[in-house]
């Protein structure tokens, strides 16, 4: 293996990184062991891309709207592995309105929850064992019925595949299902 591959296979990401994969304190998990009870809530794409952006920084810390555990019914309709190793989902409602989620690798979680660690991975495995993705953006022939939950995140908007006009994503999710 190259040194320039073996770069790309451990980088992780760097814009609120501890945020993003819960390495901030922040324990989205229904745990009674822990004292841990988060509420999952419904939610749709269109009140996902309501939510009111803040001041974009990489230092900003989790918002409120960033404390939430939602679950969306959607449509798969493509995905990408970015070069955080992210896996970056694009999904649709009905109307065709889309945003991201995306589950991040195993070696860029050491300092999540182990519970939010192991729901991560499942995820992973889940959306792995449907298909192989590469850093080329591939939209599904056919749209697939997905039910997802994660973590409300709002990320800068820089061009993302995908993206809501807020930047909100499901990230991490930390449960995929098809339908």
């Amino acid at each position: 293996m190259t040194v320039a591959l073996l770069a790309l296979v451990l980088t992780c990401g760097a814009e609120r990184w501890d945020v993003k994969t819960l390495q901030d304190g922040f324990v989205p998990l229904l745990d009674a062991d822990a004292g841990v009870v988060t509420v999952v809530e419904p939610a749709t794409i269109q009140e996902l891309r309501a939510l009111p952006a803040p001041h974009w920084s990489n230092t900003l810390e989790r918002q409120d709207s960033e404390r939430r555990l939602v679950a969306i019914d959607v449509d798969l309709v493509g995905a990408k592995l970015e070069e955080d190793e992210d896996l970056h989902l694009v999904v649709a409602d009905a109307a065709g309105t889309t945003m991201v989620v995306e589950i991040p690798s195993a070696h860029c979680l050491e300092g999540a929850p182990a519970r939010a660690r192991a729901s991560i991975l499942e995820a992973r495995c889940v959306f792995l064992a449907f298909m192989r993705v590469g850093a080329k953006y591939k939209k599904l022939p056919k749209p697939q019925p997905v039910s997802v939950m994660g973590v409300v995140f709002i990320d800068k908007v820089h061009g993302q595949t995908g993206v809501a006009p807020n930047g909100v994503e499901l990230h991490p999710v930390l449960s995929l299902r098809f339908r």
